[in-house]
């Protein structure tokens, strides 16, 4: 692992994964959440994912009975 944290000294194996880790240490959060009202924000992607799981959005389904309450999941959500 080549890419290191010059704060923390972690290291990672790809540069990518170092640039996302800096924002553990600089606050920045740029991934909000998407459920309607929420608006969290996260400093990492899984993060922010691992919270929309707990709105338990349902696929494609009806809301109850109400066929007017049809919410799919967003194209970047990954069941599990």
């Amino acid at each position: 692992k080549k890419h290191v944290c010059p704060e923390c000294f972690k290291r990672f194996s790809r540069p990518s994964s170092l640039r996302i880790h800096g924002n553990t240490h600089s606050g920045v959060t740029p991934f909000s959440c998407p459920f309607p009202g929420c608006g969290r924000k996260f400093n990492v992607s899984s993060n922010m994912r691992r919270h929309y799981r707990k709105h338990d959005v349902q696929p494609a389904a009806y809301i109850g009975n109400d066929h007017r309450k049809l919410r799919p999941y967003p194209p970047w959500y990954k069941k599990g």
